[in-house]
């Protein structure tokens, strides 16, 4: 070294040293431009479902669908309130006549009832048949004498 420069005398070349610390990062670099568009890659895959968009307005009424099978019976529902009585229908014929009943048990005697009104009289009955000869009665008194009789001629 002459004063403060360097001068070069020889081969200062000296071995390959053994690589230094790591330093620090320096602060980061301005943006570059924006490279060209790229190849369209493949296709990635199906994503989450996003969220349903707002409602539409309504479309025209369609033509009626055919009718569908006959559902399955429901089970018995709860008994409705009394209904109000309908007009009374016309009379009906007459029916057949049904067989004889059983015989019902005798009833208990009912209370006497009153006495009814006296009927009208009714028709003198046929003379009835003669009956027995009755037992003999008892003498009677001596009667009182008789007047005497005319004369006979």
């Amino acid at each position: 070294k002459q004063g403060d420069n360097w001068t070069v005398t020889g081969n200062i070349k000296g071995p390959k040293g053994d690589d230094g610390v790591g330093g620090i990062s320096g602060p980061a670099g301005a943006t570059g431009a924006t490279g060209p568009i790229g190849p369209l890659g493949p296709q990635g895959e199906t994503g989450a479902a996003g969220t349903n968009g707002t409602q539409g307005i309504q479309g025209l009424k369609g033509d009626t669908g055919p009718i569908g099978p006959t559902g399955l019976t429901g089970a018995i529902g709860e008994t409705g309130a009394a209904g109000t009585n309908g007009t009374q229908g016309l009379k009906g014929d007459t029916g057949p006549i049904g067989p004889t009943g059983l015989t019902g048990a005798i009833g208990e005697t009912g209370a006497a009832g009153t006495n009814g009104i006296q009927g009208i009289q009714g028709l003198k009955g046929d003379t009835g048949p003669i009956g027995p000869t009755g037992l003999t009665g008892a003498i009677g008194e001596t009667g009182a004498a008789g007047t005497n009789g005319t004369q006979g001629i």
